[in-house]
């Protein structure tokens, strides 16, 4: 992390911490892992990176354990996350637990859509999507 990275975290990081996986970028099968966090005019600051080709919460407790020794344990309100637990179960270990956890619109979004497929009616269907978007 640099100086900024870290002053950021830490004025930041109390209201919410944001962490995503990008995959698939190169073919030796290392993957992404980047911490946000959200300014006061809602632009997210990336503030931690990790590359690796394991994907596991012993990684995560690693990623967040350097980020600790960094800036200390950041207590945040908000930890939002895709749809593997073990970020919020790696962060939860070594920062502590966290009051709101939230699933990232685009995993959201991903799962209503794979789910409206088992609605076999189109006008319900139809209807459901709707009001999920709603």
């Amino acid at each position: 992390m640099t100086d900024f990275q870290k002053e950021m975290i830490t004025k930041y990081g109390k209201d919410k911490i944001c962490i995503d996986g990008t995959h698939g970028l190169n073919s030796y099968d290392f993957n992404l892992y980047s911490v946000v966090v959200v300014d006061e005019h809602k632009n997210g600051i990336p503030v931690a990176f990790c590359f690796s080709n394991k994907s596991s919460e012993d990684v995560f407790r690693i990623y967040f354990s350097a980020i600790k020794n960094a800036v200390d344990i950041i207590e945040t309100t908000t930890f939002m996350t895709d749809d593997a637990p073990a970020f919020y179960n790696a962060t939860s270990y070594v920062m502590g637990t966290v009051k709101n956890v939230l699933l990232c619109a685009w995993h959201v979004t991903r799962n209503w859509h794979q789910n409206l497929n088992k609605i076999k009616n189109p006008e319900k269907r139809k209807i459901v999507n709707k009001a999920l978007k709603t």
